[in-house]
């Protein structure tokens, strides 16, 4: 991560962390970004910023709208930039990954896939497609966007949750459903 965002020199990045766990036995993912900025050149720093954890997941869909692309490892994060028409590559450590740039997006070489060992160089090749195409990984997006929302949509339609949650989705227009994933 360090040698990419040193050798990235006219892109900025920024650092979203995704959970804060307070276990031992798990990361700390503003510890982790705060070392990784610590160990980049003075001129690198500059353009690397960490943003402060929120649980708030219309703060985090805020920050996608405002982003030229991302990585991530995190699929709410890579939705929430897709859901903006936004280009995202994936540590794609789970097979839903695979499914969603291979089947609907069209865009298996924005995959970095963590199923094998890989090396620091691995992230440059898929980011620097991404930021070479954005435009026709945007236009993906906008294509496959009405069949996301669909899916997502009668995956909404199919869930339950029990008495103690107050909230059963049975049926629904499809205008309640539009607004639910919105």
């Amino acid at each position: 991560c360090v040698q990419t965002i040193n050798s990235m020199q006219n892109t900025s990045f920024l650092l979203v962390p995704h959970a804060k766990y307070g276990r031992k036995n798990l990361p700390d993912e503003e510890a982790l970004m705060k070392e990784i900025q610590q160990r980049l050149s003075s001129d690198a720093r500059i353009r690397c910023k960490i943003v402060q954890f929120s649980n708030d997941p219309s703060r985090i869909q805020h920050i996608a709208k405002y982003l030229d692309g991302a990585i991530s490892g995190r699929m709410h994060f890579a939705v929430a930039l897709i859901s903006e028409g936004k280009p995202v590559c994936c540590i794609a450590y789970q097979d839903k990954f695979d499914g969603l740039f291979i089947e609907y997006l069209h865009s298996p070489e924005l995959l970095i896939n963590m199923k094998n060992q890989f090396n620091e160089g691995d992230f440059i090749k898929p980011l620097r497609a991404m930021m070479n195409n954005e435009k026709n990984y945007s236009k993906r997006i906008d294509e496959a966007l009405p069949i996301l929302k669909q899916l997502s949509i009668n995956n909404l339609r199919n869930k339950s949750f029990s008495q103690d949650n107050k909230f059963h989705i049975n049926g629904g227009t499809d205008h309640e459903w539009e607004h639910a994933v919105s």
